[in-house]
């Protein structure tokens, strides 16, 4: 007697979550449809050079972080897609890989020829979609590990400060260079070359300098491409 009830509780209560479930996907799958109309306003109002339509289709605030660092604003955007002579046409992106979180959405995808992950924030304000935020970030340049001779690392181990107090310990275990910086766990420096390795989980890259004489005085610990920082071996 008491089982039947039980049965028919987990019944509802699936019928419930199925029902949610389908909801969800009907409202993000009109999300994605509203999505596509904004991007082929978009790309009209660029064709046509369309400044007032171009102003209605992004944010007060929006902002274009490039791969490079640079920051575009809304008014340089639309201002270069004025000036510019060229025909205008925006790809378009796989609305497919977007996350909604009720009026927000987020669009990332990888733009593999490019060598970018890219993220767009879009918000729906006033009752339309409007684009928020853009920012595409460059991804590490395939890198492949060469053979060296383990004998060669065991110049580049050591102690190196990059300030007073700031510290990484740069170890040999068997045939492979170990670096540990400060706190963070101990991690594998794969070869370049003789002077110059990667980490394969963050791409960031170790350039290992010598003096004339062929001693190692400091190294650059270089993430991505614009971010170089130098340490003088202390031991």
């Amino acid at each position: 007697m008491r089982t039947l009830p039980l049965m028919i509780w987990m019944c509802l209560i699936s019928l419930v979550m199925l029902g949610q479930t389908t909801g969800e996907q009907e409202s993000d799958g009109k999300v994605r449809d509203e999505l596509r109309k904004l991007h082929a306003d978009y790309n009209d109002a660029g064709a046509k050079r369309d400044r007032a339509a171009l102003e209605r289709l992004f944010a007060d605030g929006y902002v274009w972080v490039q791969g490079n660092g640079s920051v575009t604003t809304k008014a340089k955007h639309i201002d270069n897609i004025m000036s510019n002579t060229a025909p205008f046409s925006a790809p378009a992106p796989p609305f497919d890989q977007i996350a909604v979180y009720g009026d927000t959405a987020v669009l990332r995808s990888t733009e593999g020829k490019a060598g970018l992950f890219a993220t767009t924030v879009f918000a729906k304000i006033d009752g339309r979609w409007q684009f928020v935020h853009a920012q595409g970030t460059l991804l590490p340049p395939e890198r492949k590990p060469v053979a060296i001779d383990p004998k060669v690392l065991d110049a580049l181990v050591g102690s190196y400060e990059f300030r007073p107090g700031e510290i990484a310990i740069v170890t040999k275990e068997g045939d492979a260079l170990m670096w540990k910086g400060g706190r963070r766990p101990t991690v594998k420096l794969l070869p370049l070359s003789e002077t110059e390795f990667f980490v394969a989980e963050s791409g960031v890259q170790m350039i290992f300098h010598k003096d004339d004489k062929g001693k190692i005085t400091q190294v650059t610990l270089r993430v991505g491409t614009y971010q170089d920082t130098q340490a003088k071996k202390i031991q």
